[in-house]
């Protein structure tokens, strides 16, 4: 799991262990990685062009003229940008005539000098059978919009600090209380500067690393590692397979109450999609790994599902407790 977004090194590892995951990779700076994608992206600018027609009715001579006036215009903004030799592509967006939903296509911008209305054609057909598996019969295709696009190099660039605020030392972590959700309560954990753990450092976790643009906050036993010079890092945990740790679980005070073990039953699985497409919305499985109860509705069935298992209900059984009144 990667961990972008100002908030995403603060609960990404408390996600990755809900659904299995035990690698997280931490960017440097993962809440400004929107604007160093910005400032590392090849230059690029749009044009876009409503003509909506069929097909076979396309006015090509008008397209062509209208597509190169853009283009020029789009060519200067890219030269004050510092490019001068672009890449163009034309897109379309096309579909069958009095379909809501149109597919696109993309072509070098030189092929609007061939037999652009064939090549569309197969493009859109090969597309769509692709997508849905099949093509309407006598279905005729419709333009809706044409898109050109100009686009420089696409480059590799590496972003490194460059303000000299790592030593390379680690200085003495501060501590603060948080709250360790495997224990249900609060515990002090270590708060290391992150910008003074040099590449190859490895940590041991429960710990925060707070930098200026997120904090990465790790609540249970896992490693931490920073990889290179970016300071980016990796998280792995250190757990089996993945339990619930939410207080107030139902099945944990199922799991008290019965003396069970909490590795009795792995997860529950909660989907509205699922329910409405009539498949199952809750499914739970032992620890190996096979399906002991299922029930294709899902609000507040924990407790009788657990019941139905300790009657002896067979794997893969489907409970409808709706339409049985359990």
């Amino acid at each position: 799991m990667v961990a972008t977004g100002g908030a995403g090194p603060v609960h990404a590892v408390d996600v990755a262990r809900r659904i299995g995951i035990r690698r997280i990779l931490s960017p440097i700076a993962a809440g400004a990685g929107s604007c160093l994608g910005l400032l590392a992206a090849a230059a690029r600018t749009d044009r876009g062009l409503s003509r909506r027609a069929l097909l076979a009715d396309v006015d090509w001579p008008d397209l062509r003229a209208a597509l190169a006036e853009q283009r020029e215009d789009a060519a200067e903004e890219l030269r004050s940008s510092g490019v001068a030799d672009a890449e163009w592509t034309v897109g379309v967006h096309a579909r069958y005539a009095g379909q809501g939903h149109e597919i696109e296509l993309h072509f070098p911008y030189s092929s609007l000098e061939a037999d652009t209305a064939a090549g569309i054609e197969r493009m859109f057909t090969a597309r769509y059978r692709e997508i849905y598996g099949m093509i309407v019969p006598d279905g005729r295709i419709e333009i809706v919009a044409w898109r050109l696009t100009g686009a420089a190099a696409s480059d590799v660039r590496a972003l490194n600090w460059g303000d000299g605020t790592r030593t390379g030392t680690p200085s003495a972590p501060r501590q603060r209380p948080i709250f360790l959700p495997q224990y249900n309560r609060f515990g002090t954990v270590d708060v290391f500067d992150r910008y003074d753990l040099a590449p190859g450092t490895v940590l041991r976790a429960p710990l925060i690393l707070p930098e200026r643009e997120s904090t990465i906050v790790v609540a249970f036993p896992a490693s931490v590692r920073v990889l290179d010079a970016s300071s980016n890092s990796t998280v792995e945990s250190a757990y089996e397979g993945h339990r619930s740790d939410r207080a107030g679980n139902p099945l944990d005070a199922h799991h008290q109450h019965r003396g069970r073990s909490r590795r009795d039953f792995l997860r529950t699985a909660f989907s509205s999609l699922a329910r409405e497409a009539n498949d199952y919305a809750v499914v739970l499985t032992d620890a190996e790994g096979p399906s002991v109860a299922q029930s294709t509705v899902s609000e507040g069935l924990q407790i009788p599902m657990l019941k139905l298992v300790e009657a002896g209900v067979p794997n893969g059984t489907i409970v409808d407790f709706i339409r049985t009144n359990i």
